[in-house]
């Protein structure tokens, strides 16, 4: 296999934008730690390792759907045979997801999601420069909603304190 990186035009004014959709298969690419300059959602395709995040490690095996945060240094360790799949998003939307779901440092692993695999390379294969925007966009909004069964059950008291916050 080999790398398949599409990078969607910006758009300046919508609340969620996508800034690269990426199948990553280089072992020394993915070891190389760097700060992520937006947020990312990843789903491993194959193999296992660790994804670190500022220096916190969290296994992955195939199917694993997690997220990284702007700013943190992020690197991969302990790779045997991974191939992952990203993509990385900012904007206010992308923030409301996070609190929508839930989603934060200590919630951000998601275990059991190969159903996505096939719709994310598939997407991502065929998608080319007059479309790699809507595709990145559509995979990323679906894989939150897919989300919902996992987050319906976190802390009511958590949920209405912050429905509480967002419209006041």
């Amino acid at each position: 296999m080999t790398n398949i990186c599409k990078f969607p035009p910006p758009y300046f004014y919508s609340p969620l934008t996508v800034s690269c959709f990426v199948m990553e298969t280089d072992a020394e690419t993915m070891k190389r730690s760097a700060p992520l300059k937006n947020h990312r959602m990843l789903l491993v395709m194959q193999g296992q390792g660790s994804f670190c995040f500022d220096g916190h490690s969290v296994a992955f095996s195939s199917g694993t759907l997690l997220f990284g945060f702007e700013g943190e240094i992020f690197s991969v360790s302990q790779v045997q045979d991974a191939v992952y799949l990203y993509i990385d998003f900012g904007g206010g939307r992308a923030e409301e997801l996070f609190r929508r779901f839930h989603i934060h440092g200590e919630n951000r692993v998601f275990r059991g999601y190969d159903g996505l695999i096939p719709l994310w390379r598939d997407s991502l294969s065929r998608a080319d420069r007059d479309s790699i925007d809507l595709a990145s966009e559509s995979i990323l909004l679906y894989s939150f909603s897919r989300l919902a069964p996992h987050t319906a059950g976190c802390d009511s008291v958590v949920a209405r304190t912050l429905k509480i916050t967002e419209e006041n």
